[in-house]
């Protein structure tokens, strides 16, 4: 019997990173889904069953705490990410 495949939900604006992520996931068996603005991010996060998500803290200007609320809402564990130091 083979592993089931996670699926990753990754919200992230910096392209680079978001496709290092998905690319990272990819390679560890995972599906990973990524998104880049909180909009289709809530839209996504509504309509699927993820497994988990990582989820970048500040997208443009603006804060992803809607995206948070919503998997917080689905009791889907998410990991969050920044470039704040």
């Amino acid at each position: 019997m083979g592993r089931r495949v996670a699926q990753i939900f990754v919200l992230e604006d910096e392209e680079l990173i978001g496709t290092m992520l998905q690319d990272w996931l990819d390679e560890m068996g995972h599906q990973a889904v990524l998104e880049s603005t909180i909009e289709a991010a809530l839209q996504a996060v509504s309509g699927s069953g993820f497994d988990a998500a990582i989820i970048d803290l500040h997208i443009g200007v603006d804060r992803s705490d809607a995206v948070i609320l919503e998997l917080e809402r689905r009791g889907i564990p998410f990991a969050l990410s920044t470039g704040e130091s």
